[in-house]
């Protein structure tokens, strides 16, 4: 409610803040600062005049680390390196991954497993005694003709 209020009715002193998690979350907040500080969820985060970057709607905005109380600089040149395309593919694929498993359930029971061993168990034994079968045809007609042969 705080958040919408600041955001519609008290907008000419708020200002917007995003707050960048591990996970690749990013909490957007408005708040009215107190000096140079602003305290959201517990934390302390610095208003540094010299980061300041302006979005679509005019809002004055701020970017923070989760755990960091200065802003980031968004407008610095002198940032880190854009990851290599390939590299980026390979965490979103191992983040929908893991997104994958953990919507299973954790991952798979033991259940699951012995009941997939059983299936691919009889499936080999299948093969195997039609097999064995065929092998004891073929030792039938040689053993029958040569019996054949003696009587």
């Amino acid at each position: 409610m705080s958040n919408w209020w600041n955001k519609n009715i008290r907008k000419s002193k708020a200002v917007k803040l995003l707050i960048h998690y591990p996970d690749h979350r990013v909490q957007t907040h408005y708040v009215i600062p107190k000096g140079e500080y602003v305290i959201i969820e517990k934390k302390s985060f610095m208003i540094d005049k010299d980061h300041v970057f302006y979005d679509e709607k005019n809002f004055p905005t701020f970017m923070f680390k989760f755990d960091d109380i200065q802003p980031i600089n968004v407008l610095n040149n002198n940032a880190k390196p854009i990851k290599d395309p390939v590299e980026l593919y390979t965490q979103a694929e191992s983040k929908l991954m893991q997104q994958f498993v953990m919507g299973m359930g954790g991952g798979i029971d033991l259940q699951t497993i012995a009941l997939v061993v059983s299936i691919v168990g009889l499936f080999v034994m299948g093969f195997g005694l039609y097999t064995l079968y065929n092998e004891i045809n073929k030792l039938q007609d040689v053993l029958g003709g040569i019996i054949n042969a003696q009587s």
